[in-house]
């Protein structure tokens, strides 16, 4: 073997090496780049799962309650009676208080049923009558 070959080899060698130097640090790179894209959406993840536990625990301070909340509107139609009546009823203090949750007034579901006892109550246990007609009994 002469000094020609043993060069020869030697720049092949040289070649082979920085192609595969080249290949490998493109998959490393490819590696890194697909790391920090999931490192930023784990972050993210993160990010929203704490902000979600920042507003539960604000709930559970406050004491909110998380089931099924009703309009005081909507709780009078239930109920079947005036939006207005019920709002001077619970002026009166008739009928139990609604929650607040923020400036808004509303029932939970759970105070349905009391209301409709109220209800009855406040009716002397018969129907509301309309303006016209007369009392059955």
């Amino acid at each position: 073997m002469d000094k020609l070959d043993a060069m020869q080899r030697l720049i092949v060698a040289e070649i082979k090496g920085s192609v595969l130097n080249a290949e490998v640090e493109k998959k490393i790179d490819k590696l890194v780049n697909t790391t920090n894209h999931h490192r930023h959406k784990l972050d993210e993840l993160t990010y929203k799962i704490n902000k979600l536990l920042l507003v539960l625990n604000e709930l559970h301070i406050h004491g909110t309650n998380l089931e099924r909340s009703y309009t005081v509107k909507e709780v009078a139609d239930m109920l079947g009676v005036a939006y207005t009546t019920f709002l001077s009823r619970i002026y009166a203090n008739k009928y139990i208080q609604p929650h607040k949750v923020g400036s808004r007034p509303y029932y939970y579901a759970k105070d349905i049923a009391i209301l409709k006892e109220q209800t009855k109550e406040l009716q002397g246990h018969a129907e509301l009558q309309r303006p016209g007609e007369t009392s059955k009994g």
